[in-house]
């Protein structure tokens, strides 16, 4: 009792100097409270915040008080224990949602701030403190024969992930086309996305393109409806690939995700916890699953063959006799992304050296450069969950919907987070 006392007092104390009530019964005020938490992890984690446009005095004061890391935990475990005291006796099926939404945000909030301290924990067991996911394991003897069948896909002998490099880079865009591929595929995925999503108007996407980065591509809401994706040129993109990561970043992927949130919920109920994106959330891993999960909607296989063929590869400069097979390696090179999340698995939990791991995607995942992923996953390290389990929720879902709209509908629920039409 003592120690809920001394949490709850560092929390009241917090929350005066960030100019936010004490602990209040009202779910709006307890949202900015979270909000304000995310923003002091901010301080100590400079990738913790991926997006923010609330008010730009509450990042000034965060930054001004610099909380330690122990009393931003003890701060929002007193906030935790408030949300689930007020979920008692809050009736309407909406405020229910919300406080149920920052309880799990809070939550993960609370083991992002132990991991920062220094606590060392399991994979399965810190996924599913910062995502709420535990990935499936995944054994060898699943995966090979769908390198046996890349094998026998890929032209020329020796290594299948060497031949899988060679294959890519003889179809990679010249550096002087990419520009206009991009454009051209983000184009086509809005064309697809507004057919089915009835987005904000008025928003829009900036491409710039960069160096040295550990992903492909990167998208930054900046809110207004507008979001900046980052086109990282230093890693060689065939053609699908483009059309994947534009995808996935603009449409119906990650800028569509946070325009419909600003829009329905930020804008029209006041639901400022929406403001803000901490990158390793459950939201985080939700939005990375129904990203994934949107691009098959968007480009089903048949229209997708079509439009690579006809379009990007004559944009690209690319011969497109090479299009019907670029995909079926594209299909296959899917099937082994789960891959990644278990050397993660593996390496994080100390079963597998560094050179260990190499080998191992190497021969289970075909994957050209593993130490790419090694670098990403040194850096993020559990985050890769939200790229394969949770997109395998979202597309079994979506898989069971009996029409195209009702499968739209289950991607658009997926991007709200489920969250109640109606107070």
């Amino acid at each position: 009792m003592r120690e809920v006392r001394r949490a709850v007092l560092i929390a009241i104390v917090f929350s005066v100097a960030c100019g936010a009530p004490r602990l209040p019964a009202d779910v709006d005020a307890l949202a900015d409270q979270y909000v304000k938490l995310v923003l002091a992890v901010g301080t100590h984690d400079s990738t913790y915040v991926d997006s923010f446009y609330g008010p730009r005095e509450w990042r000034q004061e965060a930054a001004r008080v610099a909380m330690p890391i122990p009393q931003i935990r003890d701060s929002a475990a007193a906030l935790l224990d408030h949300l689930h005291q007020q979920e008692s006796i809050i009736r309407t099926q909406s405020d229910v949602w919300r406080l149920r939404f920052l309880a799990a945000q809070t939550s993960s909030l609370i083991q992002r701030t132990d991991l920062l301290a220094g606590v060392r924990m399991s994979f399965d067991a810190e996924s599913r403190g910062l995502f709420g996911i535990t990935a499936p394991a995944l054994g060898e003897s699943s995966l090979l024969p769908v390198v046996a069948a890349l094998d026998r896909q890929l032209p020329g002998t020796g290594p299948v992930s060497a031949r899988l490099e060679a294959y890519s880079r003889k179809l990679a865009v010249p550096d002087d086309r990419v520009r206009n591929t991009v454009l051209a595929a983000l184009a086509a995925c809005r064309e697809r996305t507004v057919e089915h999503l009835a987005l904000p108007a008025g928003e829009r996407v900036d491409v710039t393109f960069v160096h040295d980065r550990p992903w492909s591509a990167y998208a930054t809401y900046q809110g207004g409806y507008r979001t900046r994706i980052e086109i990282n040129l230093d890693l060689p993109r065939r053609p699908d690939q483009i059309l994947d990561l534009m995808c996935h970043e603009g449409y119906p992927g990650h800028h569509t995700q946070y325009s419909l949130l600003e829009e329905r919920m930020v804008r029209a109920r006041g639901r400022r916890e929406f403001q803000v994106q901490p990158l390793l959330s459950p939201a985080s891993a939700s939005s990375e699953g129904a990203a994934i999960a949107g691009v098959a909607l968007a480009f089903p296989e048949s229209a997708r063959l079509d439009f690579e063929r006809d379009v990007l590869f004559p944009i690209a400069g690319i011969n497109a006799s090479e299009a019907r097979r670029m995909e079926a390696v594209r299909v296959l090179s899917d099937r082994l992304t789960p891959a990644g999340t278990e050397v993660a698995r593996r390496y994080l939990d100390g079963h597998m050296s560094r050179t260990e791991a190499v080998v191992w995607l190497e021969r289970y995942a075909a994957m050209p450069r593993p130490l790419e992923l090694l670098g990403f996953i040194d850096q993020f390290r559990t985050y890769v969950v939200g790229y394969t389990a949770s997109t395998q929720e979202i597309r079994l879902a979506i898989d069971e919907a009996s029409n195209e709209d009702t499968r739209w509908r289950v991607l658009e629920q997926a991007i709200l987070a489920n969250v109640p039409q109606r107070d």
